[in-house]
């Protein structure tokens, strides 16, 4: 797949070189889905403004995580390149 630059071949395979980025991109997935569940509970005691905490700071871990993942592939696929 390319990268965003589309310069670089980024490599989503599970080698010993991705796997902290395939980690990385799980945890990522774990706590979007867990913090969006656990942002329902305070729903049931009508708690609004503590749903909307729960899920935005869910989603930006979340999304932290991801794109860390994303930049350890892209600087491997500059690192491939530059061999």
């Amino acid at each position: 797949m390319k990268s965003d630059l589309n310069r670089y071949e980024l490599d989503y395979t599970d080698r010993r070189d991705n796997r902290v980025a395939s980690w990385l991109t799980a945890l990522a997935w774990t706590i979007g889905a867990m913090g969006t569940v656990g942002s329902l509970f305070p729903l049931v005691k009508e708690d609004y403004a503590a749903f909307a905490v729960t899920l935005v700071a869910a989603i930006a871990a979340g999304l932290l995580f991801r794109g860390v993942a994303e930049m350890i592939r892209l600087l491997q696929a500059i690192l491939l390149r530059l061999k």
